[in-house]
């Protein structure tokens, strides 16, 4: 039976409307979604240092905030500084663990919390290049060369301010680091969920790229690695091959001591042993 011209022409119209309505509706949740995502998760541990001279305080942030700041001294003389920047949601109190390995062996260890995490001053949007930004505060108030130790976006962040201020890292130290940050917030949304990951991932991404000017690509590890002449160690965690994969090719060998580990970083036994080899 033949449709009349004009209802067929009133049908692709009404579907017009209906995938215009359901793409701006798509459009405007991926918009919510950017924002909502660089919110949470916040996942903070009270966990202080119970060691040394331990030094509680606040400094001054790039942007006329604070920063809440552990420095925690030996008892006897101090091998070096080892400042430690966490990962994204996390707070000063996660690298407790981490840093009393270092305050075994001797070390003065600086620990502080980044923008809108902890009890660090309030900010919108933070990433990389802001963690970067509060690493280099740290660095700044420390006030001589460190070793410094990221983990996760905090490594993203460490080898930014490496980039920025050589002469005041003297080692690098990557713990679940990344390449490409494209890459990683794709596996960091997939991992919150399957569906979301592939239906909103992409949009997500694409937004931030847009609102940051390209920045992502720009500051991801895999490009800042070129700049960065110290000597280092970089830990990747075997339950993500392809990860371990990637920074095997952004850090091919050389200044650059490269261990795959399993198990969890945060008891400190691999970080113990791998260490002790370097």
């Amino acid at each position: 039976m033949d449709v009349p011209d004009d209802a067929l022409l009133q049908y692709v119209m009404n579907l017009v409307y209906v995938l215009t309505g359901v793409g701006l509706i798509y459009l405007l949740v991926t918009l919510f979604l950017t924002w909502l995502v660089q919110q949470i998760p916040r996942n903070p541990v009270t966990d202080p240092p119970r060691w040394g001279s331990v030094t509680d305080t606040m400094i001054p942030a790039a942007d006329g905030g604070y920063l809440e700041v552990w420095r925690i001294d030996p008892k006897g003389p101090s091998r070096g500084i080892v400042v430690f920047a966490h990962g994204w949601g996390r707070n000063r109190d996660r690298m407790v663990k981490r840093a009393r390995i270092f305050a075994q062996w001797g070390f003065t260890t600086v620990m502080h919390s980044a923008r809108d995490h902890g009890n660090s001053s309030p900010k919108q949007c933070v990433n990389a290049v802001r963690f970067a930004e509060d690493i280099a505060s740290v660095i700044l108030w420390v006030g001589e060369p460190v070793l410094l130790y990221g983990h996760s976006a905090g490594s993203a962040g460490a080898i930014i301010a490496a980039a920025r201020h050589p002469s005041m890292v003297r080692l690098l130290f990557l713990e679940a680091s990344y390449a490409h940050t494209r890459e990683a917030l794709l596996s960091l949304y997939r991992w919150i969920h399957p569906a979301f990951g592939k239906l909103f991932g992409p949009m997500i991404v694409f937004w931030m790229d847009i609102f940051y000017k390209g920045a992502l690509s720009f500051y991801s590890p895999a490009r800042i690695a070129s700049q960065i002449s110290l000597p280092g160690l970089l830990y990747c965690q075997r339950c993500r091959p392809q990860r371990c994969k990637q920074n095997q090719r952004v850090w091919p060998g050389g200044e650059i001591l490269y261990r795959c580990l399993s198990g969890s970083f945060g008891t400190g036994k691999g970080l113990a042993i791998t260490y002790g080899m370097y």
